[in-house]
């Protein structure tokens, strides 16, 4: 049985755009700030870690195209815990993602996504509690043989 994630997809195709807007806001025609001001100093910066936040979403896009809920579960793990590391400054390596998620914060939700993450994860670990055995056949009733 598929997955109903209608929500969660749509959640996450919002979230996807939310990240695609920020980026567009360093473009030379969406600039709002003066040359030399500190949101442009930035902007390197932020596109790199607003970059990396959308290309760490094909783990969830491959794993749901799979079909597999255990990939999917795998997936939405992963990027919880990515995710959650944009804003801890103790994430080795992601120093400068807390900032960025700071300054585009007004855009960009990273805790919506986390939760959306959890709603799918879920939806697929439900789906496996109702899986049935390999070996077993759906619908079958098992007999008890009393001597």
């Amino acid at each position: 049985m598929a997955l109903e994630l209608t929500h969660e997809l749509g959640t996450l195709l919002r979230f996807t755009a939310q990240v695609g807007m920020a980026v567009r806001g360093y473009s030379p025609s969406h600039q709002q700030q003066p040359p030399g001001s500190p949101f442009t100093a930035y902007a390197a910066e932020d596109v790199r870690w607003l970059g990396d936040c959308l290309a760490q979403c094909e783990i969830l896009c491959a794993a749901l195209a799979s079909g597999d809920p255990r990939s999917v579960v795998s997936g939405c793990d992963h990027l919880s815990v990515v995710f959650a590391g944009y804003r801890d400054p103790l994430v080795a390596g992601r120093r400068g993602s807390v900032l960025t998620f700071i300054r585009q914060a007004h855009v960009v939700r990273l805790q919506d996504a986390i939760s959306m993450f959890g709603a799918i994860r879920a939806k697929a670990l439900a789906q496996l509690d109702n899986e049935v055995p390999p070996g077993a056949a759906a619908g079958a009733v098992s007999a008890r043989v009393c001597i």
